[in-house]
């Protein structure tokens, strides 16, 4: 039995070099005794003689060696969100990405901010050129290898207020039931509200390495390995195909009794941002799937499926029961049923038709109010940073709501796609 410790936590100061091997040091006096190009490191960035204005910020800014712990937490109408935080985002320059400003790469690689915004995150330090001198931040065209850092205010998405199940643990071995709604790990906007960020938080489990992936709104049994050998043994054996993966999805209509197998091959669409059929011939990619029908509801709109993929592709399940005329019932994105998941949603929905008190200024993420519109009882999804005891950031722009700028309620609705089980040497 897993016995849960309360932790601690260290505030990393900025202590990078960015030239030496002592990138990643969390002190001065490690910086310095690690480096292997003394002469440019003393222990700290040069960050703080941009900044102009108040530097208390940065020192207590985190980064991708800081772990989540509970407090960063909290609930609000049955989301769990993280309280925003400043981080200090950290990138290399590419072959591809040389010879441009720094204003020019940030407006190309992320373009959800303005012009203004970088530009004015130059000239307070914010984002900054690790090799190029104060007065000329921003100016020098970026090199190949060149170090540069953003320091952000932090807004993630929220997630259903389920708990990251832990289901076994050993020394080399974790395995957890996932809820839906929650990545597995660090992607896009999301870094602490993620499975390997709860483990950390709630169970201080911080060496946890997915070696398989679940979809974010997919529950279920999910493993992940403690150790680097462990990890290399599991994804050997699933890159082998030596593990058996199966699933359980509800889907629309009645299912076909006998064992259907469905071999349509699979390419990704990168323009509409999800998984097609398409011949090999036109780039798609082998795909195989096994369905097994375990029950049909009793108005016999639904039926529940058994699914076990022989190839792992991106969305396969999903797509394959798409190309069966049998779509996951609630999967709006492959064919299934917008009232059903409108339905079922976990979170009321009302967000089209959101009832504002007259002189009021909708929240972003919430229109007006139509003449058609029978309006309910609007749920405030976004909350305010101030209600969580965090200050809202000048340059921010998600602030002052907790979520971030352009989050979608939608998408905490979890899938009807539950993974059930896992069989292989060791996986039992």
């Amino acid at each position: 039995m897993l016995t849960l410790q309360p932790r601690t936590t260290t505030t990393l100061t900025q202590v990078r070099c960015t030239r030496g091997s002592c990138f990643g040091a969390v002190t001065a006096a490690k910086a310095r005794s690690s480096c292997t190009a003394a002469k440019h490191c003393k222990g700290h960035l040069t960050m703080a003689k941009a900044q102009k204005n108040d530097n208390s910020i940065f020192e207590e800014a985190e980064d991708g060696y800081t772990h989540p712990i509970a407090d960063n937490y909290v609930v609000l109408n049955g989301l769990k969100y993280v309280r925003p935080y400043h981080f200090d985002f950290v990138m290399n320059i590419k072959r591809r990405q040389k010879g441009k400003t720094l204003v020019e790469l940030f407006l190309h690689e992320f373009p959800q901010r303005s012009r203004e915004y970088y530009e004015r995150a130059v000239s307070e330090g914010r984002l900054r050129q690790m090799l190029a001198p104060t007065d000329q931040q921003g100016l020098v065209p970026l090199k190949e290898g060149e170090v540069v850092r953003h320091f952000v205010h932090r807004h993630e998405p929220p997630v259903m207020d389920i708990p990251v199940e832990l289901l076994y643990h050993t020394p080399e071995v974790v395995v957890v039931n996932k809820p839906p709604s929650m990545p597995v790990h660090h992607a896009g906007q999301y870094r602490k509200n993620t499975v390997v960020g709860h483990l950390a938080a709630f169970h201080n489990i911080t060496d946890a390495k997915p070696v398989h992936r679940l979809d974010r709104n997919v529950s279920g049994l999910l493993v992940m390995a403690r150790t680097a050998k462990k990890a290399d043994e599991f994804r050997a054996q699933i890159e082998g195909h030596d593990v058996r993966k199966y699933y359980v999805a509800r889907v629309l209509g009645i299912f076909p009794e006998e064992e259907v197998e469905c071999t349509a091959p699979l390419a990704w669409d990168a323009r509409a941002g999800q998984t097609i059929v398409g011949s090999i011939a036109e780039g798609g990619k082998e795909a195989r799937t096994k369905f097994r029908r375990l029950s049909v509801a009793e108005d016999g709109r639904t039926s529940v499926v058994e699914c076990m993929p022989l190839t792992g592709r991106t969305h396969q399940i999903r797509v394959h029961l798409q190309h069966l005329k049998h779509p996951i019932a609630n999967d709006v994105k492959y064919g299934g049923d917008g009232l059903i998941a409108f339905a079922h949603s976990p979170i009321k929905l009302d967000i089209s038709c959101p009832e504002i008190p007259q002189g009021e200024v909708a929240t972003p993420g919430h229109s007006e109010p139509s003449d058609e519109c029978e309006v309910s009882h609007r749920v405030d999804y976004m909350g305010a940073v101030d209600s969580v005891g965090v200050a809202a950031d000048s340059m921010c722009p998600h602030c002052p709501w907790l979520a971030p700028e352009g989050w979608d309620p939608a998408e905490v609705v979890p899938l009807w796609l539950h993974a059930q089980k896992y069989s292989g040497e060791g996986w039992e």
